[in-house]
C-alpha cells in the first residue's frame, strides 16, 4: 500500500517498495505509469520514482 499526496506545482512521484532487482522495480513502474489517471490535483506530476527498502533510487518513469 502507498499514499500519493498531491501538492505543489511540479513535483515526482516516489513509491518506497520492498523490490530488490532493477527488473521488478522496472516492470512495477511501467504498470503503475499505465494505472495513473492523469488526476494531477492542483499541479503536475512529471515522474515516477521507484525507491527500494533502503530508500535508494531504483528505477524511473515518466508520468
Amino acid at each position: 500500500m502507498f499514499t500519493v499526496e498531491l501538492s505543489g506545482a511540479d513535483y515526482d512521484v516516489e513509491v518506497s517498495t520492498d523490490y530488490s532487482s532493477r527488473a521488478g522495480a522496472e516492470e512495477f513502474a511501467v504498470a503503475f505509469a499505465q494505472w495513473w489517471d492523469a488526476d494531477d490535483g492542483p499541479g503536475v506530476a512529471r515522474n515516477l520514482v521507484i525507491l527500494d527498502a533502503r530508500g535508494r533510487r531504483i528505477a524511473t518513469g515518466q508520468l
